[in-house]
């Protein structure tokens, strides 16, 4: 049976810093986290629609693709801001955190070809494949997510994520309004404004439980997430972006650079 293989590291991120520079300044994670390890995907091989095998497995901490989140999310941190036009480009190596907030953790969904059945190409699927050529036959696929948000979504990239790590670190009052990633403006649209709210809540419905992970997100959930990390809470008298906490009664370091 074929098992998943790495793909290689990219050469623009196969060392920490450059050989005549300095290391990074390693930062510890935010002190306060709200995540919630009851989120984490299930790691059950199951079969798609493509006769794909489909399943996750937590990217350790050797992987590049967790060293590159590290190195992105210490760049955030470390400089207090966040421009989402900086999201194609590779990071620093300034900074690098240490670890991600208790809780937090990163999974690769591997999409992988059953050896015996039918032999496909990225082009007949239409996904991105690991060999360069989409004309080769499918091997296998990774695409990384980052699990833990009460809400019980996945975070598709550290520029969805980034909005969540500053509120984190700099909110004292921990209020989901205050937040400008994508996932909780649905927290506050539920009621739910508070870490302590979470509890004997109806968080758990609001979690979405999908029989199959390549199951299509429905229309209202795909619209609130836009380029910049997610949209703004409206109706929670919330700010949007990074600005000041009013209602919170002071201001919020990591305000998005204009």
């Amino acid at each position: 049976m074929s098992t998943f293989k790495k793909s290689k590291p990219k050469s623009a991120i196969t060392s920490s810093r450059k050989p005549d520079g300095p290391p990074p300044e390693r930062l510890r994670p935010p002190v306060f986290s709200d995540a919630d390890p009851a989120t984490y995907p299930d790691e059950t091989r199951k079969r798609d629609a493509d006769g794909l095998f489909n399943f996750y497995i937590p990217i350790d901490e050797e992987d590049q693709t967790y060293m590159t989140w590290m190195y992105k999310l210490g760049d955030a941190l470390g400089m207090g801001t966040f421009d989402p036009r900086d999201n194609r480009l590779p990071p620093t190596y300034y900074y690098e955190l240490t670890e991600l907030p208790k809780g937090y953790k990163l999974f690769r969904q591997v999409k992988q070809p059953d050896p015996d059945g039918p032999k496909h190409t990225g082009l007949d699927l239409k996904i991105e494949v690991i060999r360069k050529d989409a004309e080769y036959e499918l091997d296998a696929r990774g695409d990384p997510y980052l699990y833990g948000h009460p809400i019980g979504t996945k975070y598709r990239s550290t520029l969805e994520f980034i909005p969540h790590l500053l509120w984190l670190e700099n909110d004292p009052y921990h209020n989901y309004e205050n937040c400008a990633c994508c996932l909780c403006p649905r927290l506050v649209e539920a009621g739910i404004r508070l870490p302590s709210d979470l509890k004997g809540s109806h968080i758990h419905s609001l979690r979405r439980k999908r029989k199959n992970p390549d199951e299509p997100k429905s229309k209202a959930t795909g619209s609130s997430r836009k380029s910049s990390g997610g949209p703004s809470a409206k109706s929670s008298g919330g700010p949007s972006g990074g600005q000041s906490a009013k209602s919170s009664g002071g201001p919020l370091r990591g305000q998005s650079a204009k």
